[in-house]
């Protein structure tokens, strides 16, 4: 049962070419020893992209995305893979011309290590190497409207704001309002221990306003391309190209060819969830569509941590 999404599959084999540097991020022009290509790693159902190193936090890992299958909407998790583990992932949802930040999540173990700054760095240069618009959906996390006002987003909205502390409390960081019930109302218990925060009686004495409870847009790329090498400095980050018959494909012109194909793919999915009656024949062609990426190489993650 061919389909526009299954002509051309190919698993892609270990290669060696040179990883692309990333515009505005002059530290990645040579950014890893080795050369390398995009790569269907099939244990786990997901592209492996990219590669990501900081040395200071004795990190190196490999970056991938795939499709979100908890999601009806066009969404991708765009990771960080420890091995065959995932070590966390932001969440985007793909519109026209456009990559919108929706969550994130990281590994507990792994926390306090900056990846959230790293997520979102390199969710950032992904963008800039499809040329895909950078936004975000509502965003409820301080610390990663944080990270985001750091990059030079800036708040639709200035309705609930807060302090960040630069410094943290008994391994938590601390925020503190002016507004305390809209502060309490807002965070409750839950979202407090989930993120590692912890509310202050006064005002820290070193923080940062940020604000919650509203999308962030981009006014300017070329500061964001600027603060981006600020935030990536002392870090090695690579974008692999795809090896494709007419030769090797730069990896934003192949990223973008699979976000455009993610409603295809959501169709192809939802007839196959609602056939009720099938023949032998017809399932057999089933299991061999799913057992092989697509052209489009959006396939449901089969596992998860």
């Amino acid at each position: 049962m061919a389909t526009a999404m299954q002509s051309d599959a190919v698993e892609s084999q270990s290669a060696k070419v040179q990883a692309a540097p990333l515009p505005g991020a002059g530290h990645t022009s040579e950014a890893l020893e080795g050369e390398f290509l995009v790569s269907w790693v099939r244990t786990r159902k997901y592209w492996r992209v990219g590669r990501f190193e900081d040395p200071a936090a004795d990190l190196e890992l490999d970056i991938g995305f795939r499709l979100d299958k908890r999601n009806e909407t066009n969404c991708v998790e765009l990771l960080l893979m420890a091995g065959e583990k995932t070590a966390g992932y932001v969440l985007l949802e793909t519109g026209s011309g456009s990559l919108a930040l929706r969550g994130m999540y990281i590994r507990e173990d792994l926390r306090g290590k900056g990846l959230s700054s790293s997520l979102i760095a390199i969710w950032l240069s992904v963008c800039l190497e499809s040329g895909l618009h950078p936004s975000t959906k509502r965003m409820d996390k301080p610390l990663i409207s944080l990270v985001l006002q750091k990059l030079g987003f800036v708040p639709s909205s200035t309705q609930t704001q807060l302090e960040v502390s630069s410094e943290e409390h008994s391994g938590k960081v601390l925020i503190w309002s002016l507004n305390m019930d809209q502060l309490c109302s807002t965070l409750t218990r839950r979202h407090l221990k989930g993120q590692g925060l912890e509310i202050a009686q006064t005002r820290p004495a070193q923080s940062t306003t940020v604000c919650i409870n509203t999308t962030y847009e981009l006014p300017s790329i070329e500061v964001a391309k600027e603060r981006l090498s600020s935030v990536l400095a002392e870090k090695r980050l690579s974008l692999f190209a795809r090896e494709r018959p007419a030769g090797k494909e730069a990896f934003g012109v192949f990223f973008a060819r699979e976000i455009v194909h993610l409603p295809d793919f959501h169709t192809l999915r939802e007839s196959r969830r609602t056939k009720t009656t099938t023949s032998e024949a017809d399932d057999a062609e089933t299991a061999e569509a799913v057992a092989d990426p697509p052209s489009a190489g959006l396939v449901p993650p089969l596992s998860e941590e």
